[in-house]
């Protein structure tokens, strides 16, 4: 069976929550200050940077309209050489020995290093030379 309550108890339980409810309410006031107060610090230092900020770019936009009218041609001279960097130079390679040539630190074939590796029939060459020049140019 259900439990009924008197009127007197009603009205101690509607008081109760009206007093939560005030508290609730009272709560969520003070941090709807503190957040609003907490937009304002922030609209505040915003607004100190954008002033900041603003004269900074004004005064590097007359430095540069001053150097244009004043100096046209170094102006252009100075762009070209900020924004065009110099082009990097690569290592030039050197051409690989062809047919088993000799070629010295220029690319060039080494006569000297030929004569010394034998004849110029290949019966006549010794195996042990061709296997150290392998090692040296592999």
């Amino acid at each position: 069976m259900a439990r009924y309550m008197t009127k007197r108890e009603a009205m101690r339980k509607r008081a109760w929550f009206r007093a939560l409810s005030g508290l609730a309410d009272f709560f969520a006031s003070i941090g709807s200050v503190i957040v609003i107060l907490l937009c304002v610090a922030l609209l505040t230092q915003l607004f100190v940077w954008l002033r900041g900020d603003i004269t900074q770019v004004l005064f590097s936009l007359e430095s540069v309209a001053v150097s244009a009218i004043v100096s046209p041609d170094a102006a252009k001279e100075k762009e070209s050489v900020d924004i065009l960097p110099a082009a990097p130079t690569l290592p030039q390679a050197t051409p690989a020995p062809v047919d088993g040539a000799i070629v010295n630190a220029d690319g060039e074939p080494d006569s000297a290093q030929q004569d010394e590796a034998g004849s110029d029939d290949p019966g006549e060459a010794d195996s042990s030379e061709n296997d150290d020049q392998d090692e040296d140019y592999g």
